[in-house]
């Protein structure tokens, strides 16, 4: 389903719901991994936007079912030599873009950190061999604070970034996966913020389709993902620049 179509923000949000219930035990809230496009830093504002409204929804969804206790956000903005995560109390709002109007640059998301929970996410590394390093002066990028300031708004919920490790080989980020499925088990609401797609070229400001090299890697990675056998979407996603337009849709 695509946010595009009428009522897909509803049918989505109503998925994520409905697979936390199916999930949840009667002692932990598990939710499932959300991803989420962030689009521009602009998006947290803008209502009428597919994904907003995406984000409005989980967010209600988030209230029937029950709020997070902890959140760890992956933003594709963070990237460094080593997964690392944030390692502070009080995280600061990054302005990390460029030739917007000011009043974005004066928006703050005032989260709170954990430093417990950033410890279990380097845990989770170790034990899958990863390793990992702390930036205790990092705060989150645009990438993390736009999602969180609609899905969460009151800055409540207890936040840690984690970076995607620079260059990033689809081997060693197919074991990031598999190393913080502990944390839902405990608990913790996991987000992933990017997009499938970011070829900012081809982006054609009020066209209200979908651009047919986006809808044919949104497609593939799709069909990846509702592969039953993991050996298969491991493979598939390990090889994901052998996609139908990859090139052309990163580029």
């Amino acid at each position: 389903m695509s946010l595009t179509e009428p009522n897909a923000a509803i049918g989505l949000a109503t998925e994520f719901q409905d697979a936390v219930t199916e999930q949840s035990s009667e002692k932990v809230i598990e939710y499932p991994v959300l991803f989420v496009s962030h689009g521009a830093p602009s998006l947290f504002q803008e209502t009428d936007q597919p994904a907003h409204k995406f984000m409005v929804k989980v967010r209600e969804c988030l209230e029937i079912v029950g709020m997070p206790s902890e959140v760890v956000i992956i933003s594709a903005h963070w990237e460094n030599e080593h997964f690392t995560v944030t390692m502070s109390d009080r995280l600061t709002t990054v302005h990390d873009f460029a030739g917007f109007p000011p009043h974005l640059y004066e928006f703050q998301y005032p989260a709170k950190g954990s430093m417990p929970l950033s410890e279990h996410v380097l845990d989770c590394l170790n034990e899958f061999g990863l390793g990992g390093a702390v930036d205790p002066l990092r705060g989150l990028d645009h990438g993390a604070w736009v999602p969180l300031s609609v899905m969460l708004p009151d800055a409540n919920v207890p936040v840690v970034q984690l970076s995607l490790q620079a260059g990033l080989d689809p081997g060693k980020h197919y074991q990031l996966g598999r190393a913080l499925q502990s944390l839902q088990k405990a608990g913790v609401f996991v987000i992933c913020s990017g997009g499938l797609t970011h070829n900012l070229g081809r982006i054609a400001i009020g066209r209200q389709s979908v651009d047919k090299f986006a809808q044919a890697f949104s497609d593939w990675a799709n069909d990846t993902l509702k592969l039953e056998k993991e050996e298969m979407r491991q493979r598939r996603l390990q090889s994901f620049h052998t996609a139908p337009v990859r090139l052309d849709g990163y580029a």
